[in-house]
Parts: structure tokens; sequence; C-alpha cells
């Protein structure tokens, strides 16, 4: 489910571009041992843009884990924090709009880890492929992916 800051930001956005064809949702990421979470961050409209949100998102997400981790190294052992809630990069969603302007889908995500490097298989085309995502759309293949009204 979509959260009530991201909807409210790409509601905004399309009343400020209402002729979009598609936008980026980026979201910090968190780890906790195992576990993880994320915070949404931002909306981007195009790729370049993207790509150096993405390189400066992980750079300050390295810098606030090298520090949290050197400061829960300094505590005596038995103050450490059990799983402790580390910055862990970004992760980055491709929206592609409808033809209606009133639905967008959410097609493929992809993460970047804290070293600006990104976990993509490389059997499908990464998310700055706008224009093979754009076909999957235009062919109406998206069964699989979220259709969310705006």
């Amino acid at each position: 489910m979509m959260s009530d800051a991201v909807e409210r930001s790409v509601r905004q956005l399309l009343l400020e571009q209402p002729n979009l064809a598609f936008f980026y949702i980026l979201y910090v990421e968190y780890t906790t041992g195992s576990m993880g979470d994320s915070a949404f961050h931002s909306l981007v409209t195009d790729a370049q843009s993207c790509r150096a949100t993405i390189q400066q998102l992980c750079a300050e997400q390295k810098a606030k884990w090298e520090e949290e981790v050197a400061e829960i190294q300094a505590l005596p052992p038995d103050e450490e924090p059990y799983d402790p809630f580390l910055p862990d990069g970004c992760s980055v969603s491709l929206c592609i709009m409808l033809s209606d302007q009133q639905h967008y889908v959410r097609i493929e995500s992809q993460r970047w880890y804290n070293n600006g490097q990104s976990l993509h298989r490389a059997e499908k085309p990464d998310i700055f492929d706008v224009a093979y995502y754009r076909d999957k759309v235009g062919r109406g293949d998206y069964h699989n992916y979220n259709k969310i009204q705006v």
C-alpha cells in the first residue's frame, strides 16, 4: 500500500506536471539485523536527476552508517543495541503514467547499497530503460504490477 506522504507527493507532482509520462519514487532504506524498513524520500521526474539523487543518498547513508557503527562500537559490550537500525542505501521505483493521466503503474524497483552499487538482476533492463517499461505498459503487460489511481 502506498503511504500518505507518497500519495500526496504524487498528486502534487501531477498537478504541477499534468502531462508527465513517468517518474521515480525514491526511498531511504534502513536495516535492523535480518529485517529492514524504508522511508519515502522524494519523487524525481528524469533519469539523470534520479541517478544523481541516488548517488547523493548513498553517500549520505554511508556516512551516517559509518558514524553510527563507530558510536555503537564505542559502547561497552553490555550497552550495545541488539538489533541496531542502520542506514542502508536506497531503493527506487519507476512509475509509468497510463494514457488516461489518472493512473500510474509502479513497474519496477531497484535497490542501491551505501557504496552506490545497485543490486540489479542482469536478466532484465534496469529502471532507467524507460522505453522498455513504457512499451510493456503500452501492451497492457502490467498484471503483476501495482496500478494506482491518483
